[in-house]
């Protein structure tokens, strides 16, 4: 393994360029969302970045994709538009071929974000590094 693709910059910018898709909206790379996003917004994804080990063959750690939908209008989770957004990013991890980094999804959670209304499942997606 080149150490190189242990940087946190090359795995974000892998996860920035593979979401780019229409059903996940704006992408973003971070820890929170953006100042200066809408709250018109209905769709954003939020790729977070968490710690990656070198085990010196190999290196390995997770990545946590946010997933952000607005609710429906009643204030209820837009649970077909999430569900597509789910399904996107499971049949791109699946498609997914790199040279240096095998992915898989794992985990999904659910949270909510009152200041933009919006309801947001997080899936860990697990790395990799070869």
């Amino acid at each position: 393994m080149t150490q190189k693709w242990l940087n946190i910059s090359y795995i974000e910018d892998f996860f920035y360029t593979l979401f780019q898709n229409k059903a996940l909206g704006e992408v973003n790379v971070g820890d929170k969302l953006p100042d200066t996003l809408s709250k018109n917004v209905s769709r954003m994804t939020l790729i977070s970045c968490g710690n990656m080990r070198d085990l010196h063959a190999y290196g390995s750690g997770s990545v946590l994709v946010f997933l952000f939908c607005k609710s429906d209008g009643k204030g209820k989770k837009n649970v077909p538009a999430m569900a597509e957004m789910e399904e996107t990013v499971r049949q791109l991890v699946d498609a997914c071929r790199h040279e240096h980094y095998n992915i898989e999804r794992g985990s999904t959670y659910t949270n909510y974000d009152s200041n933009y209304d919006m309801h947001c499942n997080i899936v860990q997606v697990n790395i990799t590094i070869i």
